[in-house]
């Protein structure tokens, strides 16, 4: 039995018992086939889970504000206007 499979949309190796790829979020297809198959049909069902950061720090000038938000998924960064992500291609789908 492997403990590693193999990602049907990158090809990166990852742990058989995840859910996704941590690479680029894609389903497990030895896991939930239903949704993979949907997403190769369309690789935008492979949905960002944006989560926003805020890792603004004080020191002895002020305060440096550093907010963002991050895909818990992928890791990718986008900075958001208030709800509206402003590079619209992270948007959509995990890249």
């Amino acid at each position: 039995m492997r403990d590693t499979t193999l990602c049907w949309r990158c090809s990166a190796e990852y742990p058989a018992s995840s859910l996704q790829c941590p690479a680029c979020c894609a389903a497990n297809a030895n896991i939930d086939i239903d949704n993979a198959c949907v997403e190769m049909a369309d690789a935008s069902k492979i949905s960002h889970d944006w989560q926003f950061h805020d890792d603004s720090f004080d020191h002895e000038f002020g305060t440096e504000a550093i907010r963002y938000w991050q895909c818990e998924r992928c890791g990718h960064t986008g900075e958001r206007n208030g709800c509206e992500i402003t590079d619209r291609s992270l948007d959509h789908a995990c890249q």
